[in-house]
């Protein structure tokens, strides 16, 4: 999952593991248990055109979807990390109606349409490659010394990577370096340059850039608001 995804799936005769690269999740995770709606939520919620049944429906059809970041998810899930505390668990009852309206118009199987697949030969190279680019962080490897190293095209390496971990390498890898970046900068173990190093940048300035552009502020001020 990028930033801003979106991922549905029903937990009922299923298991599920997520992992995330850096060990540090940003995000919000909502359950619904469909035998604990009493009858006057269902009243409500028919009342505001909201249908968990159908959603249920469809989310049970495969193992999970994903709705890649859209502005109206984006919309409803980044008020909740500005609003005041207060008001903050009545606004996320709110914003999940909201969400949940949102569900029951969506065209699960358009989404499902849209699905790029590939074989289990690629995946298995791609995560190969994934693997070994995130472990290799410091160095820098073209697309072409990925490819002949994995034994695969280059058009077809770029499309399988971007398919499964939802953006093309280079921009991939440049994100996962800056999360590794914030994460050791709120350890505070080590200092801005030396991270730059650990990640991989051996322009301090450069990383300055970027991170600033992931995240809004230089590193030193990110290490003194954390």
């Amino acid at each position: 999952m990028a930033a801003g995804n979106l991922s549905i799936c029903t937990l009922h005769r299923k298991s599920h593991t997520s992992t995330f690269p850096t060990s540090h999740y940003h995000g919000i995770t909502i359950t619904i248990d469909l035998e604990g709606i009493t009858d006057e939520m269902g009243r409500i919620l028919k009342l505001l055109s909201i249908n968990l049944t159908q959603i249920s429906e469809f989310a049970g059809k495969q193992d999970f979807y994903m709705v890649r970041a859209n502005e109206t998810v984006q919309h409803i899930f980044s008020e909740l990390y500005t609003v005041q505390e207060h008001i903050k668990p009545s606004y996320i009852r709110i914003k999940l109606l909201e969400l949940l309206l949102i569900l029951t118009e969506m065209d699960f199987d358009r989404i499902k349409n849209d699905y790029v697949y590939f074989s289990k030969s690629q995946r298995n190279c791609t995560r190969q490659i994934h693997d070994f680019i995130v472990e290799h962080i410091k160095e820098h490897y073209t697309i072409e010394e990925l490819a002949e190293r994995f034994e695969i095209s280059p058009t077809a390496m770029k499309r399988c990577f971007k398919g499964m971990y939802g953006a093309p390498v280079y921009a991939y890898l440049r994100t996962y370096r800056l999360q590794i970046a914030e994460k050791l900068l709120r350890e505070g173990s080590l200092s801005v340059g030396e991270i730059a190093t650990e990640i991989g940048y051996t322009n301090p300035n450069k990383f300055t850039s970027a991170f600033r552009g992931e995240y809004g502020m230089t590193p030193t001020e990110y290490k003194k608001n954390v």
